[in-house]
């Protein structure tokens, strides 16, 4: 019997998954590799063997990398770019394939930033041209800038014009005094018959019982008077009786100290995004458009701050979230997406979360945009899964392609998929590698560019 020869021109796929060797019926079958060792797989869909590594630097042993470290892409312009380092306490700015020194010339080679190391492997990024946003649920929002020149970084705590709210102990009363509003809707004065105000009821809500009318307070005047933002109008500006409306409180910041911080952050359609949070896991905030630090809901008009929850029959924790066609959100039991309807920008109207695929993403690997789709971890950690949201037809997919070894606990890649297996450790960025071995702890690597 004569033997048959295929010849293969084609590798993009990779090397796929083993559970998927038998799958003629796919096209990717056929653009796939059974095993790829040492070799860059080329967008042109050749392959090459991978290049050898590079000694950058030494990281000063005093800096405990072998705790923790973590590295950053940030992309000034398109002809400045960084790699920014961070260890216990500590970033150090490495700019064509040298470490940048005298940072803001206080003599030190390195930026004080007093995030320990037990943080840094849970650290979520995201930046806007010159400034880099780091969250944590344990961490408050951090912004670093990169200043006049390449040796100017500042890092700072975000000081937001308004923090969201959510009732975390609801409780009512229906308070013995009558009440006024100034207008039906719009900006407000509520106006009541008796003291029954305080300085802590701004961020509470009032609401008429027959269900026309409620109110956000957001100034506290006197025991009598408070300015307010109706979410409903109501129905006149007649005063209403004694006992005839509802004082919600129990309202308080969704993010503090207490309740904990924003777990994953993205830009996405000129809105800053944080998605998850400790005590609300499910629940994604955008801030205001071209306004990033301002997440003011407002009247709930198109440009102001919208908030969404992830409502379906499982808790899905948000494990990150990506802005690509559409805003794409990944957690610990499915993917969803939140598609612009009729190609109109998101607002806090029309605002839906749409349910793609269940596989899962692991937590604290940030997904990673390619031209076919989005990378992510799966939550075994194993395989290694795009997640696509074509423009037509509106629909999104996940498929595990490409089977990765020796990746029980992969850690923190930002373009190429990074590792992290005791004793070595190592992390994968950019156009780039980096990691410590254990023969080296404090060497940093870099991917010779052939």
């Amino acid at each position: 019997m004569s033997r048959v020869f295929q010849i293969q021109t084609d590798f993009t796929i990779g090397e796929i998954d083993p559970q998927l060797r038998a799958r003629v019926d796919i096209d990717q079958y056929y653009s796939a590799l059974d095993k790829a060792r040492n070799v860059v797989i080329q967008p042109q869909g050749g392959l090459g063997r991978r290049p050898g590594l590079k000694y950058i630097h030494t990281i000063p042993s005093g800096d405990n990398p072998e705790n923790g470290c973590r590295l950053v892409a940030f992309e000034f312009s398109v002809s400045d770019s960084y790699m920014l380092l961070f260890v216990n306490n500590k970033m150090f700015v490495y700019r064509n394939a040298a470490i940048v020194t005298n940072i803001n010339a206080s003599g030190n080679d390195y930026l004080t930033t007093s995030i320990g190391s037990a943080t840094l492997a849970d650290v979520y990024f995201t930046q806007s041209a010159d400034t880099l946003i780091l969250v944590q649920e344990g961490m408050a929002p951090r912004k670093i800038v990169r200043g006049a020149t390449s040796a100017d970084w500042t890092i700072s705590t975000i000081t937001f014009g308004f923090v969201p709210q959510h009732a975390f102990t609801l409780a009512t009363s229906n308070p013995s005094a009558t009440l006024t509003p100034s207008a039906v809707a719009g900006n407000i004065t509520l106006t009541a018959g008796s003291s029954v105000f305080s300085s802590g009821s701004v961020g509470q809500y009032v609401e008429a019982n027959d269900g026309l009318g409620r109110a956000r307070i957001v100034r506290y005047t006197s025991g009598t008077s408070v300015d307010a933002v109706t979410e409903l109008p109501f129905f006149s500006t007649t005063a209403m009786a004694s006992g005839s409306w509802t004082l919600e409180t129990g309202y308080e910041d969704v993010w503090s100290g207490t309740r904990g911080y924003p777990r994953s952050a993205t830009f996405h359609q000129g809105r800053l995004w944080f998605g998850g949070t400790r005590d609300r896991p499910t629940t994604m905030y955008a801030s205001r458009v071209n306004d990033f630090f301002n997440f003011n809901p407002g009247q709930a008009l198109d440009d102001e701050a919208l908030e969404a929850t992830i409502s379906t029959d499982s808790l899905n924790a948000i494990t990150g979230i990506h802005s690509g066609r559409d805003l794409q959100v990944f957690s610990l039991g499915a993917e969803f997406s939140i598609p612009q309807v009729d190609l109109e920008p998101i607002t806090p109207t029309n605002i839906a979360v749409k349910r793609g695929s269940n596989h899962g993403a692991k937590v604290g690997i940030r997904p990673q945009g390619s031209e076919s789709g989005t990378l992510f971890i799966h939550r075994t950690a194993r395989p290694y899964t795009s997640f696509s949201s074509p423009t037509f037809p509106r629909t999104t997919s996940a498929t595990i392609y490409h089977y990765y070894h020796q990746t029980s606990s992969p850690r923190l890649p930002t373009w190429r998929c990074g590792r992290q297996h005791p004793p070595t450790k190592a992390t994968c960025c950019w156009s780039s590698i980096a990691w410590t071995a254990a023969s080296r702890p404090t060497a940093f690597y870099g991917l010779r560019r052939s």
